[in-house]
């Protein structure tokens, strides 16, 4: 009997607790962080939104990768400034305790987030995206936008399909020339800079050697033809290069609508095709477009190899390639520019060309990977993280505007004006 009555009085203990600690939680407030981040401070009731599911947090792209973005991106964000609980962007109301007049704007207070893609060419305005109210920060556990939550209640509203390392695009990118990226993107700091001085690079070195060799040949004066003219190209061969020439130049003027499609002469540019999202549509069809002459020029190139004599084949006089000699014509070139040395004989292929022709592998490559990438946003997202687009867009956009320039300055003088 006292074993039955003490078991009771067990059970009727743990049933009056667990019916305590239920009828508490109704008047305490849930805790505002879950496992793995911070809770902020700042005073108020909250109550869960009940948007949080576990599922959520599984993309394999969620944590950051090293040189990614940090913070306030993935799960390790930033620790409270000091402990004092006021970062805003763990506060519930970001705005709170400022004052602000009614008739100003997000972008009177924030002017370098309004330089996006989202409100300069989607005229997208702030509240699409920032819906809370009052206006949570982005890190604040309930915020939409919180990265956990932020693809599916934010980004879905447009992108159809969007993940969690979709939303880690940053739409509010930093400048990537500025020193204080190289603490909060690395790769994009260090990525734009080293392209940027490639490109410094093509132009230091050839623009002089243009010039230097125009003005050359007008005190030189130009030769008499002697009446013999060589065939250098097959019909095959100008027919390529006509397409080539053709994409080129269509893929030059839609990249340029697009990225100052903000601008007057921009949207001038875009009207041919359409307005902006005709452009795109022509950009992105010319790119691909382009990547099958590459792949066509890849076939002809392996079917025009003699691999029975392979080394002979590709370092051959005929070869395009360049070759050790090309490093001495090369300079006696230069020295004939200041009359210090005779006029060099050059093969079928002048050193210059086969530089052309390298840089076209090389451009085309970095063009065709990065401009996949930003074919399709949502695709790319499910294989490599979504801040890498904001690297890959820069990238484009750097070796696109070298290209242009390398043709229509270099190469046309070289190729056509000389």
């Amino acid at each position: 009997m006292r074993t039955i009555v003490a078991a009771l009085l067990r059970r009727g203990f743990v049933i009056g607790c667990m019916l305590a600690i239920s009828a508490l939680s109704v008047f305490v407030p849930p805790a505002y962080g879950g496992s793995g981040t911070i809770s902020p401070t700042d005073d108020g009731p909250y109550e869960s939104s009940g948007l949080f599911e576990e599922y959520d947090v599984t993309d394999r792209f969620f944590l950051s990768l090293p040189g990614g973005p940090r913070h306030p991106e993935g799960l390790e964000s930033l620790r409270l400034r000091g402990n004092t609980g006021r970062f805003r962007s763990y506060m519930a109301d970001s705005h709170w305790g400022l004052r602000i007049n009614r008739i100003e704007r997000c972008f009177d207070c924030h002017p370098e987030e309004a330089r996006n893609i989202h409100s300069a060419r989607a005229k997208i305005t702030c509240r699409q995206c920032h819906t809370d109210e009052p206006i949570a920060g982005i890190s604040h556990f309930y915020s939409l936008m919180n990265p956990i939550r932020r693809h599916a209640y934010v980004c879905a509203k447009c992108h159809e399909g969007a993940n969690v390392s979709y939303a880690t695009y940053l739409v509010h990118s930093p400048n990537p020339g500025a020193l204080a990226t190289r603490e909060v993107f690395p790769l994009l700091f260090y990525a734009f800079w080293g392209l940027t001085c490639v490109a410094l690079g093509t132009f230091i070195v050839f623009l002089p050697h243009t010039f230097l060799w125009g003005v050359r040949e007008f005190i030189a004066g130009r030769k008499k033809a002697s009446g013999r003219l060589i065939r250098r190209f097959t019909p095959v061969q100008r027919l390529f290069h006509l397409l080539l020439l053709l994409s080129f130049l269509s893929q030059s003027v839609t990249g340029l609508a697009r990225m100052y499609i903000e601008t007057r002469w921009g949207t001038m540019l875009a009207s041919p095709f359409g307005g902006t999202y005709g452009a795109l549509a022509v950009h992105k069809w010319g790119g691909i477009f382009m990547l099958v002459l590459f792949a066509v020029h890849l076939v002809y190139v392996l079917r025009n190899i003699d691999w029975r004599h392979f080394f002979a084949s590709i370092f051959g006089p005929d070869s395009i390639l360049p070759h050790w000699t090309d490093v001495k014509l090369a300079f006696q070139h230069v020295g004939w520019f200041f009359g210090l040395a005779e006029a060099p004989r050059f093969g079928r292929w002048g050193y210059w060309e086969k530089i052309d022709y390298l840089a076209v592998f090389w451009g085309t490559m970095v063009l065709g990977v990065t401009g996949l990438l930003l074919f399709d946003a949502l695709v790319s997202s499910r294989y490599v993280p979504g801040w890498s687009l904001n690297i890959a867009m820069w990238i484009h956009r750097i070796e696109a505007m070298l290209a242009m320039a390398h043709v229509f300055i270099i190469h046309f003088f070289i190729g056509h004006l000389r």
